[in-house]
């Protein structure tokens, strides 16, 4: 796989000191409690579709201009949490996202907390919207760029897979691997819009083939792994 077993070693420690994964027994590990919230929230992609409603022109709205800025960690993972669900900040202090999140807002302020937003923060619903003068919160999102990656998303996908008919069980875990890896981290930072907003159907599109995707590649590795210990 074109992986040193010291780099495997140096960087296993270096999660183990961060708390990022925990040592269950000898060669077993897990996630550790620095990375559960973001971990459950990082597998939400496998059910995409259900994650949204019909959007009916509310806004959820988030407060942040009476938090402490100065506190570098703290204003990390409060963006960090913000940016995890789609939020954007319109103007300074204010952050807002499209209210089309299938998850009633209790539920929604608690998976922010979890992922390091302040309970401080103040979080409401707006039916109506007066941005400032030259702010339109429709385009605080990149719509054009958000529908390239879904577009581009699927042709690697597909691309990836011709090329890989004939190849061997370790060039399909591998190249499988990191493609995946670059994939989750475009659906990482989708604020999943209502579709005033982008094309969805290119959303599906491109879930539906990422889901395919990932099933081949756990079958790669599956048979990777068997073929290395026998």
């Amino acid at each position: 796989m074109g992986l040193e077993e010291s780099a495997i070693r140096v960087t296993l420690h270096r999660l183990m000191k961060d708390g990022d994964v925990v040592s269950n027994s000898r060669g077993s590990y897990s996630l550790g409690e620095a990375r559960s919230p973001l971990y459950r929230v990082s597998q939400l992609w496998k059910d995409i579709p259900s994650l949204t409603s019909t959007w009916s022109g509310d806004w959820l709205i988030v407060h942040t201009a009476h938090l402490a800025k100065s506190d570098r960690t703290a204003k990390r993972l409060r963006e960090r949490a913000l940016s995890f669900y789609g939020f954007v900040q319109a103007v300074d202090g204010l952050w807002c996202r499209p209210n089309n999140l299938h998850m009633d807002t209790g539920n929604l302020c608690e998976e922010l907390f979890r992922l390091g937003l302040e309970r401080s923060a103040i979080l409401t619903i707006s039916e109506m919207v007066n941005p400032l003068p030259e702010i339109e919160f429709k385009h605080c999102w990149e719509k054009d760029a958000l529908e390239l990656g879904y577009t581009e998303g699927k042709t690697l996908i597909q691309s990836s897979l011709r090329s890989l008919e004939a190849a061997t069980y370790s060039e399909r875990a591998r190249e499988s691997f990191l493609l995946l890896n670059a994939l989750f981290k475009f659906v990482a930072s989708d604020p999943l819009l209502p579709s005033e907003f982008i094309d969805e159907s290119l959303r599906n599109d491109f879930h539906d083939h990422l889901v395919g995707y990932h099933k081949f590649g756990t079958r790669a590795w599956t048979e990777f792994y068997k073929d290395s210990v026998l």
